[in-house]
């Protein structure tokens, strides 16, 4: 799976991450602060692209109790991992100085595949019934 990255510069003030719930839960972060800058995450499961149940974005719960004390109201570049991703992250830069980077990595290979060939074909053959 490719890092997904985020990145703040004023005048932006919030950017959304939306990760893969269909790859392997564990999660790396990587933040890096420049300039002065201050910045909180936090996550929701709330979704509104679902199918059968959509939140509107605009009344999407937000909460930062999965994340380390130095991910809210953090002034610091860190480095941490979660054994559990959410659907959505969202990065908000608190001052209107410097900038703020957050790269997301969902590492592993998901149970859902249905590539059934080729260089990306998962280790396993895929789903059960697909030739690897």
């Amino acid at each position: 799976m490719r890092a997904i990255t985020a990145s703040l510069t004023p005048p932006a003030t919030t950017a959304m991450v939306r990760l893969d719930n269909f790859a392997n839960p564990a999660l790396a972060v990587q933040v890096v602060v420049s300039g002065g800058a201050t910045f909180t995450m936090n996550h929701s499961n709330d979704d509104p692209n679902d199918t059968v149940n959509p939140i509107a974005a605009g009344s999407m719960n937000w909460q930062d109790g999965m994340f380390p004390s130095g991910a809210q109201s953090g002034s610091a570049s860190l480095t941490f991992g979660m054994l559990t991703a959410p659907l959505w992250i969202q990065l908000n830069l608190t001052n209107a100085t410097g900038s703020v980077r957050a790269t997301f990595l969902q590492v592993g290979v998901h149970a859902h595949s249905n590539i059934a060939g080729g260089p990306f074909v998962p280790l396993s053959g895929g789903e059960p019934g697909l030739q690897g």
